[in-house]
């Protein structure tokens, strides 16, 4: 459960789900009535732990978790742009296991996601990482197709962020968040 995702992440984690407020009720689980924000935690701490678990290399571990994790961003919330950080991260774990099917699948699904929530940001890192493997693929026309999409939505998001910088006198939030053009 999350109690197990969070020993993951080690003593600090562990020590913080038990002060007041902090972690689930007994058994780590959420209950029946768990709002949006326990399912939003845990799905972060899932993906945290599993992130962790991979880098430790504990690939079949890590896949449980990030499967729990796109499960509870998909249908307890609902939330797109974490699905495909979910997605994101599934794939450097499939291919770490010498499987490109799953990881490309993974990938295609975050970059079609995104481009369906308007999500730029997240679509292009979609593109980088499939034109990265087509790489490896040795597939030079589908990798140089997704480094072109990239490339193009990251173009995008220059123009909107120089933009807005450009007009910071009706939109004072640019320049108070300190945004700068990509690249």
């Amino acid at each position: 459960g999350v109690a197990r995702a969070l020993a993951a992440l080690g003593p600090f984690y562990t020590d913080a789900q038990g002060l007041p407020g902090g972690g689930l009720p007994p058994g780590g689980e959420p209950g029946p009535h768990s709002g949006a924000l326990g399912y939003m935690e845990e799905a972060g701490c899932l993906l945290a732990s599993a992130a962790c678990l991979a880098q430790q290399g504990q690939l079949g571990n890590a896949n449980q978790l990030l499967s729990r994790a796109l499960k509870t961003s998909h249908r307890r919330l609902g939330h797109t742009q974490l699905v495909c950080a979910v997605l994101g991260e599934l794939a450097p774990t499939f291919l770490a296991q010498r499987d490109a099917h799953p990881a490309l699948e993974a990938l295609t699904s975050a970059a079609t996601f995104s481009r369906t929530a308007g999500d730029l940001w997240a679509e292009a890192a979609a593109k980088r990482k499939l034109a990265t493997i087509f790489t490896q693929q040795a597939d030079g026309k589908k990798a140089a197709e997704a480094a072109a999409s990239a490339g193009r939505r990251e173009q995008r998001i220059a123009a909107a962020t120089a933009a807005a910088l450009a007009d910071s006198g009706r939109h004072g939030y640019a320049a108070g968040w300190g945004l700068r053009t990509v690249g």
